[in-house]
């Protein structure tokens, strides 16, 4: 009997060691929780001083995301770089260049301003383009975002757009009507 006493005593402090030594959860490392950083864009052009002063305005702010899981984080930065970028391309004549960054197109905008204001000094030359995003559900099942875009360059009246866009925060999945409908009749 005494023999096997060794070999057992043996296993146990092993079996304890690795217990002890063994990572629990709260051991290993956590990614950071979801946070955003907000990017403030700012651009004005011309005398901005009056309403009815000749003036250009680019005022867009937008989250890019920070901690979190990385399909999550990647998706969001993704659709508001995306986002961002399709509304600059609209609204600058000639461009169809998926490759210039933002504040390049934000110049050629301002440039364009310049041409319309310089080639038509009698035209209402207000320009004003607008977006700002909120985040109006974000908890451990979904991520959701309004972005609001107001636009006016000259015409009878402005543009003003809302969309809405929501990511399952597990896996960055943007949530489709499907995933939350189930009754389609």
């Amino acid at each position: 009997m005494r023999k096997h006493i060794l070999p057992v005593a043996l296993v146990v402090v092993a079996c304890i060691q690795l217990v002890a030594c063994r990572k629990t959860d709260s051991d290993a490392p956590q990614s950071a929780p979801l946070s955003f950083e907000w990017t403030h864009l700012v651009k004005k052009e011309g005398d901005c001083s009056g309403e009815t002063s000749p003036c250009l305005t680019v005022d867009l702010k937008y989250p890019v995301a920070i901690g979190g899981g990385d399909s999550i984080r990647r998706a969001i930065n993704s659709y508001m770089d995306e986002y961002v970028h399709r509304m600059l391309i609209s609204l600058v004549p000639d461009s169809t260049d998926s490759t210039v960054p933002n504040d390049s197109l934000i110049l050629l905008l301002s440039d364009s301003y310049k041409n319309f204001a310089r080639e038509y000094p009698e035209a209402p030359s207000q320009w004003s383009v607008e977006l700002k995003t909120a985040i109006i559900r974000n908890d451990s099942a979904i991520i959701s975002f309004k972005t609001e875009v107001y636009t006016y360059m000259g015409g009878a009246h402005p543009l003003s757009v809302a969309e809405y866009v929501s990511f399952f925060t597990a896996t960055g999945k943007r949530v489709q009507l499907d995933d939350i409908v189930s009754d389609k009749k």
